[in-house]
């Protein structure tokens, strides 16, 4: 997927595609305990994004919300075009962020798409938060790429609750 054609920019319908084979790999693994839904607005997959965009965020959707979670749960792919806006809404009903990792992942976003120096404390808080760092990659990417290919007014969002699960909304 990563190298084929040397495309930067994909339909989103090649990019469900992806994640139709992810989600088979996902099934083989976790069996009926994970379902995945879709609703995909059929004028919206002919809609050029970024390669890889959406399926790192369920990715995290099911590792960090649906894994650990007794008994399972869903994550839904929910794609339409409004106001001349693409939206892609990743949701799950998993275990959820709780308060102060999700201000954390907040903070780390806005404090990257201004571009801010590290003093010394941030660097010290980042060595001692490894773990909650690797976590976040997958969310950093997608949001520094879509900043960089559609502008400082275009990103994503994240909202979550505890033990009821996490949304995040794309806007392209």
């Amino acid at each position: 997927n990563l190298n084929r054609h040397d495309e930067k920019m994909i339909p989103i319908s090649r990019e469900l595609e992806y994640i139709d084979n992810y989600n088979l790999l996902i099934q083989k693994r976790f069996g009926k305990k994970i379902s995945f839904v879709k609703s995909i607005d059929d004028d919206a997959l002919d809609y050029k994004i970024p390669k890889l965009l959406i399926q790192p965020l369920i990715e995290n959707s099911i590792y960090h919300g649906l894994e650990t979670k007794k008994g399972g749960g869903t994550v839904e792919l929910i794609i339409s075009i409004e106001e001349n806006m693409l939206l892609i809404i990743v949701a799950d009903d998993g275990t959820g962020i709780d308060d102060l990792t999700l201000k954390k992942l907040k903070q780390s976003l806005e404090s990257n798409n201004e571009n801010k120096d590290q003093d010394e404390d941030q660097v010290e808080n980042q060595n001692e938060n490894k773990y909650e760092n690797r976590t976040k990659i997958g969310i950093m990417n997608v949001y520094k790429r879509i900043k960089l290919i559609y502008g400082k007014e275009y990103g994503l969002n994240i909202f979550s609750e505890s033990a009821k699960g996490t949304t995040i909304i794309l806007k392209l």
